[in-house]
């Protein structure tokens, strides 16, 4: 479970791709989400992880090539910076 400091930590990356990622905690239990929809960004990387392109996954989920390159992107984001304890 992510304590308040995580959530901070993963709003303030989703804040910097306000127009492409949402966190919600009233939509899917605030996971971080494709905006304006339910698609979580975790099922973009499972679907990557499997072997689907992103040609694909845009096809399977009626998304653009833009929003799976946003998801891809804010996963760089999270994975690029460093989280703080002490914060």
């Amino acid at each position: 479970m992510i304590d308040n400091k995580g959530n901070i930590y993963l709003n303030e990356i989703a804040d910097q791709h306000n127009n492409d990622i949402w966190m919600d905690i009233e939509r899917m239990s605030g996971m971080p989400c494709i905006y304006g929809t339910r698609i979580p960004v975790s099922l973009i990387i499972s679907c990557l992880k499997d072997g689907l392109s992103i040609e694909n996954i845009a096809e399977d989920y009626k998304l653009t090539k833009n929003q799976i390159i946003a998801a891809l992107n804010y996963v760089e984001d999270i994975l690029d910076r460093p989280y703080m304890e002490e914060w």
